[in-house]
């Protein structure tokens, strides 16, 4: 798994809480798929995304959630970061914290699993509550890139 591919400092978004909302996120989150050519279609992999969603939420604790489907609209793996300013969002309404770290994941229908490796990288590094904590502080996307790459070196990714 290359992060750098995955993760170009164009899939990583800094958001006002004023201008996004649980309506409007995952276009918004979903957009630079689209703009590098990564999807047959935006309208189709949001709603994919928002279908997994309905079965089953990906908010975690701590605030973050993991949106990912399988879908035919997706021609490859890809991952934009998303991180809101406080207070966040409300994101699923049975969860008491809005959230304000979101990785949203493109996953190609004919590699279901492809994204599994990255799910593990991802899960790792939020583990860490301080490195979150880095994370939602971080101001450029360098920044954020840095930090995610460095937990792949050392997982030996």
């Amino acid at each position: 798994m290359d992060l750098n591919e995955l993760l170009p400092l164009s899939h990583i978004l800094f958001l006002n809480p004023d201008s996004v909302h649980r309506d409007n996120i995952l276009p918004i989150l979903a957009e630079p798929f689209r703009a590098d050519s990564m999807l047959e279609s935006l309208e189709a992999y949001v709603a994919d995304v928002e279908n997994r969603e309905a079965d089953m939420s990906t908010q975690m604790r701590g605030g973050i959630a993991l949106p990912h489907a399988s879908s035919a609209a997706v021609r490859r793996l890809g991952l934009v970061v998303g991180i809101v300013k406080e207070p966040g969002i409300e994101y699923d309404p049975d969860c008491e914290e809005n959230v304000t770290l979101f990785f949203l994941m493109a996953v190609p229908a004919t590699s279901p699993a492809a994204h599994l490796p990255l799910l593990g990288t991802l899960a790792k590094f939020l583990a860490d509550e301080t490195r979150v904590a880095a994370l939602r502080s971080a101001t450029t996307p360098e920044q954020v890139q840095a930090m995610l790459l460095s937990e792949c070196q050392s997982q030996g990714q």
